[in-house]
């Protein structure tokens, strides 16, 4: 599958959204907080790599990838240390492929200004809602406490 060329145009609809009173906590809901739970998460594949400057010996060492989880959007993707990856090793090889394709030019790579953006304006819109729910919520207490009097 090759997912790739499809990244740069990232939608609001690539999101999760609720809007239900139930799904509050579904805001907060992240990959971390899914790592600390039982439920167990399923690479897709690797959208980027970022290699940060380090003095140490191991290149690995400051290696970090953009990995896709299975059943989320590309919106809640998450960097993870190589280390992470070393149980994926066909993950990382179809990674690879892709590098190569990317500088062959057969491929695009991932535009992290496109993704950057697309993660601040949800984060923006989903402030915005948690806002307009807490602002009902205290309508709702300023009307049933007039409505009991």
């Amino acid at each position: 599958m090759n997912y790739y060329n499809d990244l740069n145009k990232l939608e609001w609809s690539d999101a999760a959204y609720t809007d239900s009173e139930d799904d509050a906590d579904a805001d907060a809901e992240s990959i971390a907080s899914l790592a600390s739970s039982n439920t167990e998460r399923t690479i897709e594949g690797i959208l980027a790599e970022a290699n940060h400057e380090s003095k140490n010996e191991d290149p690995d060492c400051h290696r970090f990838y953009l990995v896709k989880w299975t059943d989320s959007p590309v919106l809640r993707s998450s960097w993870e240390h190589a280390s992470f990856l070393v149980d994926y090793q066909d993950v990382l090889q179809e990674w690879q492929a892709e590098k190569k394709r990317q500088q062959e030019g057969k491929s695009v790579p991932f535009d992290y200004e496109a993704f950057n953006k697309s993660i601040e304006e949800q984060e923006f819109r989903d402030r915005a809602r948690r806002r307009l729910r807490r602002f009902k919520r205290h309508i709702q207490r300023i009307v049933s406490i007039v409505d009991a009097d």
